[in-house]
């Protein structure tokens, strides 16, 4: 077999598409053009198997080509250890050019394949697009999976927008656009300061469909300004249409939702505010047609009054089901039999109970060990491995030290000292001074005093060894246990906490002892978008003080309002996760709703949003000039 002749005959496989070969014999008996033929009816591993015994028969550069297409072809097959071998063997350096780039191609799929994203972006550098159509396509597509996988989100969107170009056919656009759109949701930025108008309508098309969901009925204008601000964008023949149809299902909207809380009873005050908030995002509905008939059903004190509650509903015609609220409810319902009908319950199963949910129920509730893992989290990322915690004396603390422990212990941090403080008292001294080990340096002193025999002047000091402080704690323990944190010389300690530390309303002189301590809340608190400041003006206005004890079970009765026609209709929409009031939200496997919360920390006695994972500063205890969020 010549050169000429082997180079003519191109494998269409992953690492590049080429034109049909003339027909060609190899050495021996073995056909070569058997093996394209082959390898199109979705047979690679017999291709390759023809190939290796071509180059077995060639030399020089024949069998170099020889073994490129063998090792392409096992590559196809999923035989990645022997298309690593036959690529080694065809010898890269001796191939001709664009044989040698899809060698790179081959190479830098290896390495993601085995997770060497850094090596696969080396191999793919340079300005692919000035290669052949084919080629550039394959090798900008594996360096936005590299880029991907690093973490480089918008090089990854960059090269998949170039690389629509070099497609051909519907299918490879689609695909690619879809490529596109899973990326573009993970980039960071806004659309301000976008010079490319592709990107820039891309991100405008995640902000449309962050809408649909939020605000069904002002889909269609905020579509048409998309498309007249944006025309001739590659999305609008394939995406867009999608997306349309996506608005179509949640628009058929429920026809009846039952709404199960526990109105009278110890829970009467929560279950108050998350029915208001409920029914806040009601009356928001801009088209009383599509507007959703609503019955409540107080459940009571009773937890095992939610599955007649259920039943009830259902007979009624309730098509879709939000509540119970309380977790033992929620078990009850949970171990009832089947659920016709499907529901969104407002807290999740208890581990220890190994109830396994109903097909048909999903999982939405304020946890509160959620936030105690993303602490760990957000730790974990800045950096810090050893943790001092320090926890209310109840039950409460325990559950959220277990969850924050557990989740730090898979990072490979380890919480070194954890001490219990009573929330009854204001001085924390003791709890403190064991948590940071200065009694033991206290006791370092007083020995050295005995064994001298002689006054000996010491200051006490902390341990080293601790990276940071975790932190359970309300408001006003809070404040308390901040200034003797500083106090026992930790000021340089950064300090994580929970929600349970923001009273969830801005009060500057009251919290400015708390400043410097960052800690994990939902944006309807922190962070609340214009429409969603306008819903807590108004409810606010209505319900005064109610409103401001329980803000964040509102936010929870606001989001499952807008939820109803999403999981009634289209979960898939909760695969990625979608920016709501409580938090970003996704569904996962088990039919858990799971919440990515927002990050602020006090300065100048007000919360101020963190953007990225940052050390906070040791201390701030000077106000900042300017007031507000």
């Amino acid at each position: 077999m010549t050169l000429r002749l082997a180079c003519a005959l191109l494998l269409a496989t992953l690492a590049a598409c080429q034109v049909a070969p003339p027909r060609a014999t190899g050495p021996g008996d073995a056909d070569t053009s058997v093996a394209l033929q082959l390898a199109r009816q979705g047979r690679p591993a017999e291709a390759a198997a023809i190939y290796e015994r071509a180059a077995d028969h060639a030399a020089g550069v024949d069998a170099a080509v020889w073994r490129l297409l063998a090792a392409e072809s096992w590559w196809a097959a999923e035989e990645y250890e022997r298309a690593a071998l036959q690529l080694d063997r065809a010898d890269g350096a001796r191939l001709p050019h664009e044989y040698a780039v899809r060698a790179q191609i081959l190479a830098a799929r290896l390495a993601m394949h085995e997770g060497r994203a850094g090596e696969a972006l080396v191999r793919l550098s340079g300005d692919l697009r000035l290669l052949p159509a084919p080629l550039a396509a394959a090798a900008l597509g594996v360096r936005a999976d590299a880029n991907l996988a690093l973490g480089r989100n918008h090089e990854a969107v960059t090269d998949l927008v170039a690389r629509e170009r070099f497609l051909e056919g519907h299918d490879a656009i689609a695909a690619n656009q879809e490529r596109i759109w899973l990326a573009v949701r993970r980039l960071d930025t806004g659309r301000d300061g976008v010079d490319d108008p592709v990107l820039a309508g891309w991100l405008a098309l995640v902000e449309l469909r962050h809408r649909a969901w939020q605000d069904p009925a002002g889909f269609d204008d905020a579509l048409r300004a998309w498309q007249q601000k944006h025309a001739g964008h590659t999305a609008a023949g394939i995406f867009v249409p999608r997306l349309i149809e996506e608005q179509q299902r949640l628009a058929a909207g429920v026809r009846e939702i039952a709404l199960l809380l526990p109105l009278t009873g110890r829970f009467e005050a929560a279950a108050a505010a998350v029915r208001d908030g409920f029914m806040a995002a009601h009356f928001r509905h801009p088209d009383p047609v599509r507007r959703p008939r609503v019955r409540v059903y107080d459940t009571g004190g009773d937890p095992a009054n939610a599955p007649a509650s259920y039943r009830q509903a259902v007979a009624n015609g309730a098509d879709f089901v939000i509540g119970p609220l309380q977790r033992e409810s929620v078990a009850a319902l949970a171990s009832s039999g089947e659920l016709t009908v499907p529901v969104l319950a407002l807290n999740t199963l208890d581990a220890f109970d190994r109830l396994i949910a109903p097909a048909s129920m999903y999982q939405f509730g304020l946890v509160p060990e959620v936030e105690a893992e993303q602490v760990a989290d957000r730790a974990v990322l800045e950096g810090h491995t050893r943790a001092i915690a320090l926890i209310p004396d109840n039950d409460l603390g325990l559950r959220l030290l277990g969850a924050f422990t557990e989740r730090f212990a898979e990072y490979g941090g380890e919480v070194i000292a954890a001490q219990l403080y009573d929330p009854q008292q204001r001085d924390h001294s003791v709890p403190i001074t064991r948590a940071l080990a200065i009694d033991e340096s206290r006791s370092r002193a007083q020995t050295l005093r005995i064994v001298l025999n002689a006054p000996l002047q010491a200051e006490p000091r902390r341990r080293r060894d601790a990276e940071f402080v975790f932190l359970v704690a309300t408001p006003q323990q809070g404040r308390s246990l901040r200034p003797q944190l500083r106090f026992h010389h930790a000021s340089d300690l950064p300090v994580y906490a929970t929600s349970m530390l923001y009273a969830g309303t801005p009060d500057r002189a009251m919290d400015a002892d708390l400043n410097g301590i960052a800690f994990t809340d939902m944006p309807w608190t922190i962070a609340p978008d214009p429409a969603t400041q306008r819903v807590q003006d108004e409810l606010g206005a209505v319900l005064g003080p109610a409103m401001a004890r329980n803000t964040r079970l509102f936010a929870l009765g606001y989001d499952a309002y807008r939820l109803a026609p999403v999981l009634r209709h289209d979960p898939t929409l909760l695969h990625e996760p979608i920016p709501a009031a409580t938090g970003a939200l996704r569904l996962h496997e088990d039919g858990r709703i799971h919440r990515t919360l927002t990050w602020a920390q006090f300065r100048g006695g007000l919360p101020r949003i963190l953007q990225t994972p940052v050390t906070p500063p040791a201390d701030l205890t000077e106000p900042e000039p300017t007031a507000g969020r």
